[in-house]
């Protein structure tokens, strides 16, 4: 099986989980870029990344990475995941995707036009809990569903120039915590059709 190479954009928290991850199962990160230089160096140092870039742009030209992961601030994710798909690149991307329909359209017809993978990161979707509820719905055991109700938050504090509050930033119920709720019902085919 081929071992796919990673470069990855973002070095704050998210990006750096997914940094670990990738360096415990023996994954290559061929290069990183944020504009925080001094946490990609760490990033770099602590998951043996081969390069620390100083633009995305560079790192784009310059890697042999195969995947580019995208965890930088929402507002910028349809931008990368552009600049990444006209390089060649398949791309690993937290959600949203776009702060749109328009933005992750023009995501989905690249990817699909350059015949490359366009994934969004939504982690609860790959939790094999996700996948246990759904083969015990396939068996209706249950019955018939007639109704799902999804309750999902978080507590953070209220800050209006903080992504969870700024929709200007990606963020606010619906783009941010909202989606999680959303893709539960959307993903599975068994739930129904989602509008």
């Amino acid at each position: 099986m081929k071992q796919y190479r990673w470069a990855l954009s973002g070095s704050g928290w998210i990006s750096t989980e997914m940094a670990k991850t990738l360096h415990d199962n023996h994954h290559t990160i061929t290069g990183i870029y944020s504009k925080d230089r001094k946490t990609a160096k760490e990033a770099a140092e602590k998951y043996g990344i081969e390069h620390v870039f100083d633009s995305y742009e560079e790192m784009l030209a310059d890697s042999d990475a195969d995947i580019i992961y995208i965890g930088t601030p929402n507002e910028i994710h349809e931008e990368e995941a552009i600049k990444a798909l006209k390089a060649g690149k398949h791309v690993f991307c937290e959600k949203p995707m776009g702060l749109n329909e328009e933005q992750f359209v023009r995501c989905l017809d690249l990817a699909e036009k350059k015949d490359l993978v366009l994934m969004d990161g939504t982690t609860l979707l790959h939790m094999p809990l996700f996948k246990d509820i759904r083969k015990v719905l396939k068996t209706g055991k249950l019955g018939k569903l007639k109704m799902i109700q999804v309750t999902y938050g978080i507590q953070k504090d209220f800050n209006p120039d903080s992504r969870f509050y700024s929709l200007e930033h990606g963020g606010g119920a619906l783009m941010d915590i909202g989606l999680y709720a959303i893709s539960f019902l959307c993903l599975y085919p068994v739930y129904g059709q989602c509008a």
